[in-house]
């Protein structure tokens, strides 16, 4: 498949835009303390979005056959900042998934070592350390999170 200078211009301000706004969401939810289930949501989301056109600039960059050296060094930049915004919403999304598991398996077979996978999850959730609020305040305020702690591991909560 043929790429032009102008699809790298596209997904370079895809990822720009999609970086900003992921930093946005992860601010305001944990470090402003506004709107958590709202911005903790988006967060979750946009790292999804975010992680596929770095993938799809990763794929283009190399195949395009003219590009200008002021296009291919604001598409690195581009990237390397992404990549480090794409950190921060994995490590959130990775930490809600574990604990969505930790309790899944905790209802199902509420063992000593699922109560020891379950505790070691609602750990996990005191990050981000430095912001306002934390993954903890986000899973207890919001659906469908508060709802797997009400009804899978009503003992924990508390």
């Amino acid at each position: 498949m043929k790429f032009t200078e102008g699809k790298v211009k596209v997904l370079t301000n895809d990822v720009k835009n999609l970086t900003q706004a992921l930093e946005g969401y992860i601010n305001k939810a944990f470090y402003e303390g506004k709107d958590i289930c709202a911005s903790g949501g988006l967060v979750l989301k946009t790292t999804n979005k975010l992680k596929e056109k770095i993938e799809e600039l990763k794929e283009v960059l190399p195949n395009v056959k003219r590009l200008s050296d002021e296009v291919k060094a604001r598409a690195e930049e581009a990237l390397k900042k992404a990549e480090e915004t794409l950190s921060k919403g994995l490590e959130i999304k990775k930490r809600v998934k574990e604990f969505e598991a930790a309790t899944n398996i905790y209802k199902k077979f509420p063992s000593e070592e699922s109560k020891k996978r379950l505790e070691s999850a609602l750990n996990n959730l005191k990050y981000p350390e430095d912001g306002k609020l934390t993954l903890e305040d986000y899973v207890k305020s919001c659906n469908p999170y508060k709802k797997y702690l009400e009804r899978r591991v009503k003992e924990k909560v508390g």
